[in-house]
């Protein structure tokens, strides 16, 4: 039999043509509306964080545009208090620190341990970016009050949430209604999961090393704070600067963090975390490490924050939809 040689056609769908013209629209239009998208998705994540308290206040029939407002407010005034207050402690002691490092670091290595110097270049370069941080602060305050405005809007429209999904996927509403809830349940107990592991944490570390005697315990106790979204390993860094200002004050001060550090981090993984976090999807820590540092690479430090919920997010939609597929979740 004589074989065909001739060439075969490929034949791409519409479809196909309109998915991919779709998809680079999509990322050409978030980097250029990158801070809207930021501000959007921020807001939402308040929202599904503070949604289950509007929504138990409704139950003693108080009405939802005031109880989303009081809860807003309570959170947006702790949080410009705070800032307001501790802004300009963080910012010079942070200054100090950062400038001083180096120094620290030549005295550490005095007991015979050697630091890498891409550790101390990385921490010495933040001390020429304090300066505009200060200076940026007021538009920062802006922006954290539209997301806070926004959240209320969300909030308040979450009750029409039904009908919307059902005029735009009709059949299929009841499973968006589902994923929906899934996502916002998963997402919001991990904000307020790990807002609050990170407050405690940050707290006593705060109290630890003022007790120890180290100088700069605040911010380097919101370091410590702040790297409790990466699970094991963001302990484990946050105490390297706490440890060399210890060492360079004295070999005991040393020895205490380093004390300090273990015993928060077995307080942390056997009772904090189990308490704080136990409702939470969460997720692998490899998979946490991934995306940060994919979100980092994308957008810089606010993009590797939130490429955390984004991930989780997306761990919820495929193990809904693998639950639909695998038809444990009725296709309307």
């Amino acid at each position: 039999m004589e074989k065909n040689n001739r060439p075969q056609a490929i034949i791409i769908s519409p479809k196909t043509i309109i998915l991919i013209v779709g998809l680079f629209v999509a990322y050409k239009l978030f980097f250029a509306l990158q801070s809207v998208i930021i501000a959007l998705f921020v807001s939402f994540l308040i929202a599904t964080a503070v949604y289950p308290l509007v929504a138990f206040l409704e139950k003693y029939k108080i009405p939802r545009n005031l109880s989303s407002f009081l809860i807003l407010f309570a959170v947006a005034t702790g949080f410009f208090s705070a800032l307001a207050s501790l802004l300009p402690l963080i910012t010079a002691q942070s200054a100090l620190l950062f400038k001083r490092l180096p120094e620290y670091t030549t005295r550490f290595e005095q007991y015979s341990i050697d630091i890498p110097n891409s550790i101390v270049s990385q921490f010495g370069s933040l001390s020429s970016n304090l300066l505009k941080v200060a200076i940026d602060t007021f538009s920062v305050a802006v922006f954290v009050f539209t997301m806070f405005v926004i959240s209320f809007y969300l909030i308040r429209e979450r009750r029409h949430l039904d009908s919307h999904l059902d005029r735009l996927f009709a059949a299929k509403a009841d499973w968006y209604k589902q994923l929906y809830v899934e996502i916002e349940t998963n997402v919001g107990a991990w904000v307020r999961g790990i807002g609050l592991l990170m407050f405690i944490v940050g707290l006593l570390t705060y109290v630890g090393l003022s007790l120890i005697g180290i100088d700069y315990a605040l911010p380097l106790a919101i370091i410590a704070g702040v790297l409790e979204v990466v699970p094991n390993l963001g302990p484990t860094v946050a105490a390297i600067p706490a440890v060399i200002v210890g060492f360079a004050t004295s070999p005991v001060h040393g020895v205490l963090v380093i004390v300090l550090a273990i015993l928060v981090q077995q307080l942390e993984n056997n009772l904090i975390v189990p308490q704080v976090m136990n409702k939470t999807t969460g997720l692998h820590p490899l998979a946490t490490i991934l995306a940060i540092l994919c979100g980092f690479q994308l957008g810089g430090p606010v993009m590797a924050i939130l490429s955390l919920p984004t991930v989780l997010a997306a761990k919820v939609i495929i193990h809904h939809y693998t639950l639909r597929h695998d038809h444990l979740i009725p296709k309307k």
